[in-house]
C-alpha cells in the first residue's frame, strides 16, 4: 500500500451517532462520539457492558454506517468499496474471542495467508507468514497446526499475527485479554506494547479492564450509555476519575490505586 513521505495514517469518527429499532423502541448505542487514533499513538476505550464499545468498533471497521456522523481514514470518509478496502489492509482487527475466529478446518499458515491473498498483498507470502509469526513469539513448527492444537494464548497470538501479516499500521483490539489467564494476559500486554512502541502501531484498546489500559495507553475516553463521559491522559483518568461512571469502573478493581 503506497503512503506518501512523512505521512500519518489516521482514524477519526466524528459525531458518530447509531440507532437500532425493535418492534416497541428505539435503542441509541452510540451517541455523539468523537475519537481519534493515529498511527505510534495508543487509545483505550473502556466503559461497563452496553456502554457502546462494541457499536464503535463496528462503526470504525467500517462493518456498520452511521446514522449520523462520518468515519475518516486519512482524512477521506470511510464510503465506498476501495477507500473500505484501503482502510481495512492499513487498519485491523484482534477479536475477543481468537478461538472462535479461527477456521477449525485450515492451518495456521493458510489462514495467515488468507488476508494476503485478499488484498493482492506482493511479496513472499510464506516469508511473510513466517515474519508475522516471528513478531509475535511463534515459530515454524505452528504453521501446520490448527486451532484446536493451540493454547488459549498461541490462539490470541495467531489472531494477533493474522492481523500483522498485512502490514497495517494501526490496530483495533477488542478485549484482547479477556478471558486468558494472569499469566498469559501479561504475555499479550506485554506484546500489543511492543508492537506499540517498537513497531510504531497506533493501537485503539477497548477493554472494561482498567489496568491493562493505564499500562498499555497514552489517552483513554469512558463511555456510558453511548456517550463519551470522561476521557484524557490515562493516567491521570484512572488515578482521579472525575464522573461516576469513571469513579465505578475503577472501584471495580481492587488493586487499582486512586
Amino acid at each position: 500500500m503506497s503512503r506518501s513521505a512523512g505521512s500519518t495514517t489516521t482514524l477519526r469518527g466524528t459525531g458518530l451517532t447509531r440507532a437500532y429499532r425493535t418492534r416497541s423502541s428505539t435503542v441509541t448505542a452510540v451517541r455523539g462520539v468523537d475519537v481519534e487514533v493515529r498511527e505510534g499513538e495508543s487509545l483505550g476505550v473502556v466503559g461497563p457492558s452496553g456502554s457502546g464499545k462494541s457499536t464503535l468498533l463496528s462503526l470504525l471497521l467500517g462493518l456498520e454506517r452511521p446514522d449520523e456522523g462520518e468515519v475518516r481514514f486519512d482524512g477521506a470518509p470511510l464510503t465506498g468499496r476501495q477507500q473500505i478496502r484501503r482502510a481495512r489492509q492499513a487498519v485491523q482487527y484482534v477479536p475477543q474471542d481468537p478461538a472462535s475466529s479461527l477456521d477449525p478446518r485450515r492451518s495456521v499458515e493458510r489462514q495467515l495467508r488468507e488476508p494476503l491473498r485478499r488484498f493482492r498483498v506482493p511479496g513472499d507470502h510464506r516469508r511473510l507468514v513466517r515474519d508475522a509469526l516471528e513478531q509475535v513469539g511463534l515459530g515454524a513448527e505452528h504453521l501446520a497446526r490448527h486451532a484446536h492444537e493451540l493454547s488459549g494464548g498461541q490462539a490470541q497470538r495467531v489472531a494477533i499475527a493474522r492481523a500483522l501479516v498485512t502490514g497495517p499500521r494501526i490496530l483495533l483490539a477488542d478485549e484482547a485479554v479477556s478471558g486468558l489467564d494472569l499469566p498469559l494476559r501479561h504475555q499479550v500486554l506485554e506484546l500489543l506494547e511492543d508492537l506499540h512502541v517498537r513497531g510504531g502501531l497506533g493501537l485503539l484498546f477497548i477493554s472494561h479492564d482498567l489496568t491493562a489500559v493505564r499500562s498499555l495507553c497514552e489517552r483513554a475516553l469512558v463511555l456510558d450509555h453511548g456517550q463519551v463521559v470522561e476521557e484524557g491522559p490515562a493516567g491521570r483518568l484512572l488515578e482521579t476519575p472525575h464522573h461516576p461512571t469513571t469513579r465505578e469502573l475503577v472501584d471495580a478493581v481492587p488493586r487499582l490505586s486512586v
